[in-house]
């Protein structure tokens, strides 16, 4: 065999190893199993999961420690509960949410809303200033004067039947040393519920001004923002005139009879005492019935004082 020829045999050897190499790569490749790419490398997203936190204790830290609240929440993914809507941006850039601490505080909960978040957009266009809401969202910025920054994620509005009591689990967070159970609740007014201790009840009211002992177990305190009556060592009454202490619904001393009855409906009982109309309604719990009262005066229909108290 001539040169020639034995070049060109070994030529077309090595072309021909070369197709079969590629040919053998570009199985691979159809077959799902290519050393340079895989499906499983592609990363996926992971859902949020959100901690629960009580708004009050939040603002009730971010006031009084600030650097404690920004280590306890920054960064953090919380679902944030106990708060009503405090305002609303006209451009959907915001809502502010805050505590039943509102009046007393400049300090509240800012969830920024994204742009491009259009479901998001569309549940704040439904809401409304003192609606009661859960948000959702990771908190980027905490400080001691104006409260906290949030990312907003997702928000529900909480409407309570009047008829039926709603349940939330009881939280814990590092702001308390206790569990102060925080629910929707016919039961409540101004952050304090029929069945609280006295403890949890203080920590809402704070001291005091004023204690009276009925007999061992039977007590009466007096508190700046309402009075508060104690049967062993659980809140079993209470009563308000200050305009700041609201039920639930947003109803508080100086709000119409109006307001009243499109809140908690026609299903009252009437009576009078004195220049006062009495509407009460009645509900139940797990420890029995109860009376809330909405003391109205006569002629201008504005409500005096309101009551919640256990019954037989």
């Amino acid at each position: 065999m001539n040169k020639s020829i034995t070049i060109s045999l070994l030529a077309l050897m090595i072309i021909a190893s070369i197709l079969v190499g590629c040919g053998g790569n570009g199985a691979r490749n159809a077959g799902g199993t290519s050393d340079t790419a895989s499906s499983s490398n592609v990363p996926v997203k992971q859902a949020k999961t959100y901690t629960d936190a009580d708004i009050n204790a939040m603002l009730n830290e971010a006031e009084n420690n600030g650097a404690a609240a920004n280590k306890h929440y920054k960064g953090k993914n919380v679902r944030v509960i106990g708060g009503h809507v405090q305002n609303i941006d006209s451009d959907l850039r915001y809502i502010s949410v805050d505590g039943t601490a509102a009046p007393f505080t400049l300090i509240h909960v800012t969830c920024n809303i994204d742009n491009k978040n259009k479901e998001l957009q569309d549940a704040v266009v439904q809401l409304r200033k003192g609606q009661n809401v859960v948000v959702y969202g990771t908190i980027t910025d905490v400080g001691d004067i104006m409260g906290y920054t949030m990312d907003l994620d997702k928000i529900e509005s909480l409407e309570a039947n009047p008829s039926v009591e709603t349940s939330q689990p009881v939280l814990k967070t590092e702001a308390r040393s206790s569990s102060i159970p925080r629910p929707l609740s016919n039961a409540m007014l101004g952050n304090v519920k029929l069945g609280d201790s006295i403890a949890e009840a203080e920590l809402v009211l704070g001291n005091p001004t004023k204690k009276t002992v009925k007999d061992d177990n039977k007590l009466r305190y007096v508190y700046p923002l309402m009075d508060v009556a104690y049967d062993y060592g659980e809140v079993t009454g209470m009563a308000a005139d200050d305009v700041s202490v609201c039920t639930p619904k947003g109803i508080h001393a100086g709000s119409s009879l109006n307001e009243v009855t499109n809140q908690y409906g026609s299903d009252y009982m009437l009576s009078t005492y004195e220049n006062l109309n009495l509407y009460e309604y009645k509900f139940k719990d797990k420890k029995g019935s109860y009376l809330l009262r909405f003391a109205v005066t006569q002629g201008n229909d504005s409500v005096k004082y309101i009551s919640i108290r256990y019954v037989d």
